[in-house]
């Protein structure tokens, strides 16, 4: 029996500690085996003693962040009452001091005004959002918004849309107060903190493999945000509200433009027409019958989720959506650049006129809620790139007319309005020649498209987009009719606000509204109390530059942390952008006017420049890092960054220049996260 037993414990106890190491019982004392097991049990004990005193350690330090917590945010409720008491001392100093807007007249400003109203208008929207964000406790959250990986802001719009008020991914289309059941604001603007704080531009992934995917996908710390600021500004001006058509509805003549949704036959693609069709056309538009001969009603189609364009005959597809523009073709006048301009308020009921003949599922109110909705998000994506100073709008979404009228609160009937200034943005826009016009044609209001109900309103007293003006109202009061003829007096006074403002009411209400956050954020008085000028440079980018202005905010970096360069290095270094870079930029620039866009695009992830006089810490660094000297440069957007090997191509100017070429083109065709 004592042998069984011990045969069975040896068995039992064999590997006590681990393989190979038994328990010290079953060893003579102070045999090599004892002393083995010996020292594997003591390493246990230990083992356990410091898992115990881990436990304690974590135990006491999640008791000690949590009290920290608690009192973080008792803190945050002080922090929290104390910006709201700010900002609503703030209003009512606003208020009482009877702040009135800027009449500075354009002209010169010394870098000494621009750094004073910089800091006044940068530390009032500062506190006006951090009233809004803390109150939510969201300093440091950033917001995911989801976007193609080749940015179309059509698309991205009218999927938010379609996806109705999830607070999570549609706040740029939501209502932004929190309701309760029975639909009663219980909290105002409970989603507004999503708008203007900081969004973390997310690229759709290109490929379905995980791993590919990592590996092309760009991080978003300031580039990608900079590239879909650049890609919204440029494609705002074509944006267009679908009314959905019904499949079954047949007509025998057809007129199908360019933008136009189509479905095409045995295919299942949804595709769209593009521009260059193979008819004569008017514009971007023909009418094609239904038996004309075929080769009169090719079309170029472009597919959605396809990299193809294919020329189709008109009985290959069918209309699906019918687009009605938001913003009218883009307006050359006499500026710096073009400048979109919203469509008139009787472009939606002549855009429905069309549109019945193709039997609608919308009706017209359908249409202008879903216009509403679509210029409220314009705003509002606005107002996040306006509230935060790293960013800047292009100049070509808004003419100096709407940022006295939308930012400012200066209206052309306004005293503040001055009448030369006036005339000049209005030439802006492609109407220079508007009063002489209507002068010698002996034009009156009707035949310019005000109506008479616009007209007795503004009679009354009732001006559009103005908040707290009742006396200039009534100062401004006029007595005009429809059939009053067009003169110097009355066109300040009445008819550029009736033409071009009160004829614009779905556009420029919900786009202010967005702006806003319908009154709540009055960033209109913050900027009225600055000029103009300042507005222009502050809020909007510089519209035209030359390679000069470029290399005036290049920053070289010719030493890295951790190198320690000898004189004669740091001499090649600063040779190789004197003698190399410096002459390549204006090489290039010679051959290509769009290269200073594309170079910048390549390193900041836009080619939207602001101005220096308000962004004076805008610099491009160029680092010398661990390249090989093969390898074209890299630009690093997030940090506005350009990388050249550190042998700098031995300082061939023509080496340099076809590798930065090749950058460069193939930076502006592949987008981020490709190389």
């Amino acid at each position: 029996l004592h042998k069984i037993v011990h045969e069975y414990l040896s068995n039992l106890y064999c590997n006590y500690w681990e393989p190979g190491v038994s328990h010290k019982s079953q060893h003579p004392k102070l045999s090599p085996m004892y002393n083995a097991a010996e020292a594997a049990g003591n390493k246990r004990l230990v083992a356990a003693v410091n898992f115990y005193k881990s436990q304690v350690d974590e135990k006491e330090r999640l008791r000690e962040e949590q009290e920290q917590r608690a009192d973080g945010l008792a803190n945050l409720a002080v922090v929290n009452k104390k910006l709201l008491d700010d900002y609503k001392k703030i209003q009512a100093d606003f208020k009482l001091l009877e702040i009135k807007p800027s009449t500075h007249k354009q002209k010169d400003m010394a870098p000494e005004e621009f750094d004073r109203y910089r800091n006044l208008v940068s530390g009032s929207i500062d506190l006006a959002t951090s009233a809004i964000i803390n109150m939510r406790d969201m300093r440091d959250k950033r917001i995911d918004f989801k976007v193609g990986h080749n940015i179309n802001i059509q698309k991205l719009f009218d999927g938010l849309y379609k996806k109705g008020k999830k607070e999570d991914v549609t706040f740029l289309f939501r209502d932004l107060n929190l309701r309760n059941k029975k639909k009663v604001p219980c909290q105002k603007m409970f989603h507004a903190w999503r708008i203007i704080q900081k969004w973390n531009i997310k690229y759709e992934a290109p490929f379905k493999n995980t791993q590919a995917n990592k590996s092309l996908i760009a991080l978003d710390e300031g580039g990608p945000t900079r590239h879909f600021i650049e890609e919204f500004c440029s494609q705002m001006g074509g944006l267009v509200v679908h009314v959905p058509i019904k499949a079954d509805k047949l007509v025998s003549y057809l007129g199908v433009e360019a933008g136009w949704d189509v479905v095409v036959k045995d295919s299942g693609y949804e595709a769209k027409i593009q521009r260059e069709a193979e008819v004569k056309v008017s514009g971007n538009k023909a009418k094609i019958q239904r038996n004309a001969d075929p080769s009169t009603c090719k079309w170029w189609v472009k597919y959605y989720n396809d990299q193809r364009d294919e020329i189709l005959e008109r009985n290959k597809f069918t209309v699906k959506q019918y687009p009605v523009k938001l913003f009218n073709d883009v307006l050359k006048g006499d500026s710096e650049s073009s400048s979109y301009f919203p469509v008139r308020d009787d472009h939606f009921e002549t855009a429905m006129s069309i549109i019945d003949a193709y039997g609608p599922n919308f009706s017209l109110e359908e249409l202008k809620e879903k216009a509403k909705c679509y210029y409220r998000a314009i705003g509002r994506v606005m107002l996040h790139i306006l509230v935060d100073s790293e960013y800047t709008l292009s100049s070509t979404v808004m003419p100096e007319l709407l940022r006295n009228v939308l930012l400012r609160r200066i209206q052309p009937q306004s005293p503040e309005y001055d009448q030369e200034d006036l005339v000049k943005h209005l030439a802006q826009i492609g109407e220079r020649g508007v009063l002489d016009k209507a002068v010698k044609d002996k034009a009156n209001f009707d035949h310019y498209g005000v109506e008479q109900e616009i007209i007795n309103k503004f009679s009354k007293g009732e001006t559009f987009l103005t908040i707290d003006v009742k006396e200039e109202t009534q100062e401004l009061k006029k007595s005009v009719q429809q059939h009053d003829l067009i003169t110097a007096d009355n066109f300040k006074s009445a008819f550029v606000h009736l033409y071009m403002l009160a004829s614009r009411r779905i556009s420029l209400e919900n786009m202010l509204e967005g702006l806003t956050f319908d009154g709540e954020l009055d960033i209109q008085r913050i900027f009225s109390a600055v000029p103009l000028q300042f507005v222009n440079k502050y809020a909007f980018d510089k519209p035209n530059y030359v390679v000069e202005e470029i290399l005036k905010i290049i920053e070289p970096i010719y030493e890295n942390d951790d190198e320690q360069l000898d004189e004669s290095m740091l001499d090649d270094r600063k040779m190789f952008i004197e003698e190399v870079f410096k002459p390549t930029m204006k090489k290039l620039a010679e051959k290509s006017s769009a290269f200073l866009q594309d170079f910048l695009f390549f390193v900041t992830g836009s080619s939207i420049m602001p101005f220096l006089e308000t962004s004076p810490d805008y610099r491009i660094s160029i680092v010398f890092a661990l390249l090989d000297n093969e390898l074209c440069p890299v630009g690093r957007t997030c940090f506005k960054q350009l990388d050249i090997p550190l042998f700098h191509y031995g300082n061939d100017p023509d080496v340099f220049m076809e590798k930065l070429n090749i950058s460069i083109v193939n930076g502006r065709s592949a987008g981020f996260g490709m190389e």
